[in-house]
């Protein structure tokens, strides 16, 4: 009788080895999956980072140049409605320029070019325009200094971005 009952103990306990190697193995498998999901995740993620702060730089170069070209093509000594609207749309793309800067150093934690510039950029535009209105006085003055600061900020993502400044 008591051999019996060792058997039976022994049939059971092969019974719960099956099944705990099978709990095991089902454990396993999903460990595995839940690994292989993250390290897709991972890497889409890095993928739509590195896509995103390219397209930021691109963007960025962009603006730039034509902010440049804008503000090569302003008439010198003339105050004219284009100086106006020139001012204007170098103004619109200074904006723009530092929100993709502010863009860049969420995804980042750092800035492009330093804030400075832009402060600087827009307080040109600001005289521009003030002497505009008041269309008493040569803006020539202010345009070069604009443009100075605008080839400054062309240096400072040339040495970020590996571009050439336009001259």
């Amino acid at each position: 009788m008591m051999y019996r009952k060792s058997l039976q103990r022994v049939h059971m306990n092969r019974g719960d080895l099956k099944l705990q190697r099978r709990v095991l193995l089902i454990v396993c498998a999903l460990l595995l999956t839940a690994v292989i999901i993250l390290t897709v995740g991972v890497i889409r993620n890095s993928v739509f980072r590195t896509n995103a702060v390219s397209e930021i730089h691109n963007r960025m170069y962009i603006t730039y140049r034509s902010a440049y070209d804008v503000v090569s093509r302003m008439n010198s000594g003339v105050i004219s409605t284009s100086l106006a609207s020139q001012a204007a749309m170098a103004q619109q793309y200074v904006y723009y320029m530092e929100q993709l800067n502010d863009l860049n150093g969420t995804l980042c934690g750092s800035r492009l070019v330093s804030q400075d510039l832009f402060t600087v950029l827009k307080n040109d535009l600001s005289s521009l325009e003030a002497l505009t209105l008041q269309a008493t006085t040569s803006t020539q003055d202010v345009r070069n200094q604009l443009f100075n600061h605008l080839a400054a900020l062309g240096t400072a993502l040339n040495d970020v971005l590996n571009i050439e400044s336009p001259r």
